[in-house]
């Protein structure tokens, strides 16, 4: 994993947090601390002549991980896209991560979208 400096992580966040099209959510301690973050990306959908929205991450750090905080941001970015009125919110989860797909499972979203009738999800990339 490539180590990104603070300077580029923070240019990084300030140019997210500026994009009308995208909501950046940190949780933090009573001291500020961060404990876990996630980021919506909104876009127009042909698919669904509306708003989508995409859940890029939801990250919680591993010492606040079992204490119920990824539901809770999980429903807090479910409510977000709802008040942009977005059609439908979509994420990617890799396959062996059981405690995240367990997340998404429990709060109604599945790899089986009922739009396309049957089969997986499957998710395509290519670095550019």
């Amino acid at each position: 994993m490539p180590i990104v400096s603070q300077g580029r992580l923070h240019a990084a966040l300030e140019r997210l947090m500026e994009d009308p099209m995208c909501d950046f959510t940190l949780a933090v301690t009573a001291h500020e601390s961060g404990l876990a973050y996630t980021q919506i990306r909104y876009f127009y959908s042909l698919w669904s002549l509306g708003l989508e929205a995409k859940l890029e991450d939801l990250y919680v750090v591993p010492e606040a991980q079992g204490q119920g905080l990824g539901s809770q941001l999980l429903t807090f970015s479910i409510e977000q896209a709802r008040q942009r009125q977005c059609r439908l919110i979509g994420l990617n989860t890799n396959e062996g991560n059981i405690a995240a797909k367990s997340l998404y499972i429990q709060n109604g979203f599945s790899c089986q979208p009922s739009r396309w009738q049957s089969g997986q999800q499957l998710w395509f990339e290519k670095i550019l």
